[in-house]
């Protein structure tokens, strides 16, 4: 293998200038650059040769010494051709070295005629640079803003150098270069709007039916107002999650307006960091929600502008981290346009409402085919990658990604644009691949694993890697650092240490060795040492905030408040749109005594962003600290408004200001009441099915506007069995959320009273409880916002038990005057509603209650008891637009589900053929297996490539599966939410997350006369049957193209779809045994039962045994098959032969054969009467065929009479036909019913006992003729 110096100088050979390489060391590094490098642009000439080695390196699967030596000499040939240099770059990154990649593509960049200086300005922005590569590349983006032919490159060009203006620490040129690129910086802005998993991007709230800059409109935490703001920052970009708060699950409008001195077409460029959509005089001309992280120009649309006043309006959609819109007017070729000027009021009144069409893609940065060779989707991949558009990206890696394309370079973009959109499997895959095919010897790519591997928590494998990297390229100063960096994380700072302290010998340059030194000397305790390497990191890059708030946060915790105090000056200039360092002046100035100051630093913050909490909280904190009780606490409830989930605040006010629980005090039972409940307790009489009595159960509530609750909860229950008792030994407090214990005792029958003898987390446990104690608890709950939905509030509230009576039962709720309320009243509960000063207060309350009494086969509780259910969700259009928020990523398609989708469709020639084949391959194929990474997969499913790529998926993955591959031959299917029937019926009066499965609907289409579910989880169900609690419940159905939705009621499937059918053959030999062939064929719920069972041989054997017994009490199983148990096309058949002597029995005179007894609705009659509805499940039939021949020279004297009953729910027949030696006798029951009611069970449950009473009877013979 040849050696690393002497790889990367074959590359390099033209650059250094000499004919030969001896060493690294005549390769101008970081200390040996002139002062200024010859940047001058120049533009390369046609070159086939070159054209001819592009095509061979990028689809070359490994880089040997030939095509490196190819790439030296190409580079001396050929010294200013972007092509060349790219090459070189490309090579500098795989061997670990992105000071190489760095020269060629900054060299790449000067040649004029290359089309991809975009590209290569894009891959420079990435790099970690010293600080001569920086001053380096503000000469480079000088020459090219000044001289390049593209105004796509003078642009970027120019926002390159005003950032390495910036983090070099000249501001004065960082401005200057950004000023010409002219960002829009007078706006109004609105907001923040809800924004929850993106289902605002959609959802046209006020701004875009009418912009109103007087109008006011309902915020996350309160009412929002337009306000104007002029962007403060040096580059003129709009940071918003400095202007608003809270900025996670948020959105904003922004818009202004500008005059036109004509007709005449613009271009708007767009910097953003999230999805955003853009109206320009009320028309929609950019809708792009798939956007994951901010780049410049990333957005860029032509649009029409009219003479006179033109109307801009923008929305940003964040979800999390920065959010950053910048925006630019240039001409078509993206030079800033200086005519116009931007205003935050309209000059005209402006009537019109923004339309919703559709529009084309508005991608900022785009590559066409270019070269022919694999470089072209490559690039397309990284500059979509790096302008956010991690989506795009990996469709053309999907692409990309065939058994064909073994390109090193190809594979390793792919590896990056799956990794980014969270297909881990496929991205680890493709690095191993890449690593294999090199045979180890590529760094970058070892490094590239290493991360992979170290944010897994791979640990191990991750610095094995980079040890391997380190030692083929130890004189790059990145691998060093990388090392570093991973032996700090696993505290290993003596070799962190040292390693970073090679990487600042090497590069005294690179500030980043400095900072990474510096953070193991001061995990090592060496803070003299430390800091002084924070102050060389700080002095080689005074534009880095990351250094300099390290600095501060050093000086702040030493003391030397000055020093932290120039720091955070600093800062705030660096940055004087952000927060934090005037957050950091207010403190300090606090500190340090000038309260005058930090007001004014304060102020400041309020005015920059009125929403957010911390400026109040300092202002209280003053308050406090002169002894201005009233005012602290004022400001201290202004900072909790701000930020309702806090509470540590909640509970300072509270200690504060000692109003015990304020408007809620007169509402919460006060130890009068509870006392009255407990001393009622003895008089009380137990109704029937009670283990404990519930002497008062309540609770008041208020609701944020946030979704949070403050909740006081009162229980008072008596134990009255030794059941209850045994309940009420322990009572449960809220897991979730803040609680504070107020009361929790017994009272002993006696009288005495007894503290609960432990508290432990969420349990709460009391001794000696015993009949006639009664356990009193009572809380305070703070509760956070829905995990789903945060804004929203939805809850219910049992009135009734299924084991303990309620003698007082109350839900007091109180909630902002204008919030919208959707309830749903099941049962006998009073409802009373009062205003209390600007709070609507809903009184739910219930008496006397008995206790539903459990009964088998009755449906779920909660659709039964007395209940009350609520939710601010204003409509189920509100709710679809989150659930749309959701799938907005994952019906992501590939290439290789079109050539799937053929393969498993291959001979079938209808739509309904191909959806069979399709939905086997979505149960049999795809294992279900739920894997949630966070809490948001619990109703978020993955995207189509993942799922094929793991081979598993729960109930969503397979939805969306079967949804995209019914796509590709034709077919349209519609995702299905429901709420599966043993959980309970769906509450359409109100709107909330209330679903627990997905599985697809099938609409109306040629092929499918009319509309059908499919559920692709079901395991070893036949197919065509859907799961037992998947029919007769309501499913939300939502078409993934058009957003259209609607309820539809899941029917019931007929009899035909589950039957059982029994072909039994009895041979009696000699009046002294019987044999029994049993063939089964099952289809339906019993035929998956079966199916999952019989994958264990073990288990098979003993249900074969088990199953023999049943039909035939004390047989005993001879042998047993199965046919189609792996096949869920054909029915289930099982075939079972048995020795069933036991059923033989002799008479006084002669014998008796008792025949099988099988009747499925005998265990649904147990009970002589009920209260509840018989919950019996799918429509059925079964068949029995049954033949006993009795030995020759006897004969039959007594057979089965033929039975008939008819009933509304099921019909019985039975016929029997007798021979000489033969019986045949055929049983046949068809059920319709789902459900009986309690009025129609005495009559179900007649006509049973009248089958049964029947069914008991045998075959009689005896000897004779």
């Amino acid at each position: 293998m040849i050696q690393p110096i002497l790889r990367v100088c074959l590359v390099l050979l033209v650059v250094s200038g000499l004919g030969a390489c001896a060493t690294m060391q005549s390769f101008p590094g970081p200390s040996s650059y002139p002062a200024k490098w010859e940047w001058t642009l120049r533009a390369s000439a046609d070159a086939p040769e070159v054209r001819e080695l592009l095509k061979l390196f990028y689809s070359a699967p490994e880089y040997n010494d030939t095509l490196r030596t190819q790439v030296a000499k190409l580079l001396q040939s050929h010294p200013h051709h972007g092509d060349a240099h790219d090459m070189a770059a490309v090579l500098g990154m795989l061997d670990g070295r992105p000071d190489v990649a760095w020269w060629h593509w900054s060299q790449a960049a000067r040649d004029t005629n290359w089309p991809y200086t975009a590209y290569a300005l894009g891959r420079l922005r990435t790099l970690d640079l010293s600080v001569r590569q920086k001053q380096e590349m503000i000469n480079l983006c000088e020459h090219l803003a000044g001289k390049h032919p593209s105004g796509e490159v003078r642009s970027r060009a120019l926002d390159m150098a005003g950032a390495y203006y910036f983090q070099l620490g000249d501001l004065e040129k960082s401005i200057d270069a950004y000023a010409k690129l002219g960002y829009v910086r007078d706006w109004s802005l609105l907001g923040v709007l809800d924004n929850d998993q993106g289902k605002g991007f959609f959802t046209p709230f006020a701004p875009e039916k009418k912009v109103d800059l007087a109008s006011e409109e309902k915020g996350i935490l309160h009412a929002i107002k337009w306000r104007n703001q002029t962007s403060n920052s040096h580059s003129g970009r709009v940071y918003l999650s400095q202007y608003m708060s809270p900025s996670r699950q948020a959105l904003a409008y922004m818009t202004t307006w500008f005059n036109s001195a004509r007709d005449d077409k613009i271009q708007l460029r767009i910097s953003t960091s999230d999805p955003i959509r853009v109206w320009v005089n009320n028309t929609l001309v950019v809708s792009e929600q798939h956007i994951s992280g901010y780049h410049f120009d990333n957005v860029v649309v032509t649009v029409p502008v009219n003479q006179g006043e033109n109307h801009l309006l923008i929305k940003s959609a964040n979800q999390k981290g920065s959010w950053t819109v910048g925006v630019r007017a240039t001409d078509l070729e993206g030079d800033a346009l200086r005519n116009l000027a931007f205003r935050t009021a309209p000059q005209l009144q402006n009537h019109g409402e923004a339309t919703q069409s559709t529009v084309g893609r508005a991608i900022g940065l785009k590559f066409e085919s270019q070269t022919g060779t694999l470089r072209d989707p490559i690039v397309q991949i990284y500059t979509l990658l790096e302008q956010g558009y991690w989506k795009d990206a990996v469709e053309v890696a999907q692409l990309l990604n065939t058994p064909s394309i073994n390109s090193i370079a190809a594979i390793q973009a792919m590896a990056d644009a799956f990794l980014v959109n969270g297909e881990e499997g496929k991205t680890i895959d493709l690095i191993n691949r890449a690593i294999s095919q090199t045979n180890h010897s590529l760094p970058g790519l070892l490094s590239k694993r290493a991360n992979f591997y170290a944010s897994r928590d791979r640990e191990d494998k991750a610095q094995q890697d980079l040890l391997d990297a380190y030692e083929a390229q130890p004189q790059s100063a990145w691998l060093a650092l990388e090392l570093a960096d991973h032996f700090s994380g696993r505290g290993w700072y003596v070799d962190a240490c040292r390693l970073a302290k090679e990487a600042t010998e090497r590069a005294p340059d690179l500030a980043r060795g400095h900072y990474a030194l510096a953070t193991c000397l001061q995990e090592m305790g060496y803070e003299k040492k430390a800091r002084q390497e924070y102050q060389r990191a700080h002095h080689l890059e005074k534009g880095s905030l990351s250094y300099v708030r390290r600095l501060y946060h050093k000086s702040k915790q030493s003391l030397d408040y000055s020093a932290a105090r120039k720091y955070a000056l600093w800062e705030n200039n660096l940055v004087p749109q952000s927060i934090s360092p005037k957050l950091k002046m207010a403190v300090l100035e606090r500190i340090m005594g000038n309260t005058a100051a930090s007001e004014k630093w304060l102020e400041k913050m309020v005015a920059q962003d009125p929403d957010f909490a911390r400026p109040y909280r300092e202002k209280a904190i003053m308050a406090h600290e002169r002894g201005e009780q009233e005012a602290a606490i004022g400001l201290f409830k202004e900072a909790l408004s701000r930020d309702p989930d806090n509470t540590a605040l909640a509970d300072l006010i509270e200690y504060m200001e000692p109003q015990g629980l304020g408007w809620m005090e007169a509402w919460v039972p006060q130890d009068d009441e509870i006392q009255r409940a407990i001393q009622r307790a003895p008089q009380v009489d137990v109704m029937p099915g009670s283990h404990f009595v519930t002497l008062l159960d309540d609770e008041v509530a208020e609701v944020a506007n946030d979704g949070s609750a403050k909740r006081v909860v009162t229980q008072v229950n008596m134990a009255v069995t030794k059941t209850g008792r045994d309940q009420m030994i322990r009572a449960y407090l809220p897991y979730a959320g803040k609680t504070r214990l107020l009361k929790a005792y017994a009272i002993q029958p006696d009288g005495a009273r007894q503290e609960a003898s432990s508290i432990r987390g969420s349990n709460i446990r009391f001794r000696k409880v015993e009949k006639g104690t009664v356990v009193v608890v009572q809380y305070v709950h703070y509760a956070m916002p829905a995990q789903f939905m945060p804004n929203e509030y939805f809850a219910s509230w049992f009135f009734q038990g299924t084991g303990n009576q309620v003698e007082k039962s109350r839900w007091v709720l109180a909630f902002d005057e204008k919030r919208h309320l959707n309830i749903k009243i099941q049962g006998d509960v009073k409802h009373q509603k009062k205003n209390e000063g600007n709070q609507q207060v809903h009184i739910f309350s219930a008496e006397g209650v008995a206790p539903l009494v459990p009964e088998q086969f009755m449906p779920p509780v909660r659709d039964l008891v007395n209940r009350v259910s609520l939710s601010t969700v204003k409509s189920w259009d509100e709710y679809v637009a989150w659930e749309k928020a959701l799938l907005s990523t994952v019906f992501r398609e590939e290439p290789r589900l079109r050539q799937l989708a053929m393969e498993i469709t291959a001979g079938t020639n209808t739509k309904k053929e191909a959806l069979d084949r399709l939905y086997h391959y979505a149960t049999q194929e795809i294992r279900y297996q739920q894997d949630y990474e966070n809490t948001i997969a619990g109703v978020k499913p993955h995207a189509c490539p993942v799922v094929l790529e793991r081979g598993y998926g729960d109930c969503k993955d397979k939805a969306v599966l079967l949804i995209l591959l019914a796509k590709q031959m034709g077919i349209k299917l519609n995702f299905a939410i429901l709420r599966t029937t043993n959980a309970g019926a769906v509450e359409v009066e109100v709107p909330n997350q209330q679903f627990n499965h997905a599985i697809v609907h099938v609409p109306e289409q040629e092929g499918f006369e009319s509309g059908f579910f499919l559920d692709p989880t079901t395991d070893g169900l036949d197919l065509g049957v859907l799961r037992n609690d998947d029919q007769g419940a309501t499913s939300l159905v939502l078409n993934p193209e058009t957003g259209k939705w609607a309820f539809i009621p899941i029917p019931y499937q007929n009899a035909s779809e589950q039957w059982e059918y029994y072909n039994v053959s009895i041979d009696i030999e000699g009046a002294k045994a019987a044999e029994a062939i049993m063939d089964l064929q099952v289809r339906g719920l019993g035929a998956s039962k079966i199916r999952k069972v019989l994958r264990s041989q073990e288990q098979a054997e003993k249900f074969y045994a088990i199953l023999a017994s049943q039909i035939f009490p004390g047989a005993s199983l001879k042998d047993a098959s199965a046919e189609n148990h792996t096949d869920i096309v054909s029915p289930l058949s099982l075939k079972l032969e048995a020795d069933v002597t036991t059923s033989l029995q002799q008479k006084e005179r002669g014998w008796r054969f008792q025949l099988p007894n099988i009747f499925p609705l005998r265990q649904l009659v147990n009970l002589e009467k009920r209260t509840t509805p018989l919950r019996i499940g799918p429509p059925s039939h079964m068949k029995q065929r049954i033949q006993v021949n009795i030995p020759s020279g006897h004969r039959v004297t007594s057979v089965p009479e033929n039975i008939k009953v008819n009933h509304g729910c099921f019909d019985v027949t039975r016929t029997t036909k007798k021979s000489a030696q033969t019986v045949d006798i055929d049983f046949h029951l068809v059920r319709r019913c789902v459900e009986v009611s309690p009025e129609e069970y005495s009559e179900f449950r007649a006509a049973v006992l009248k089958v049964l009473q029947q069914m008991q009877e045998s075959i009689d013979f005896e000897r004779g003729r």
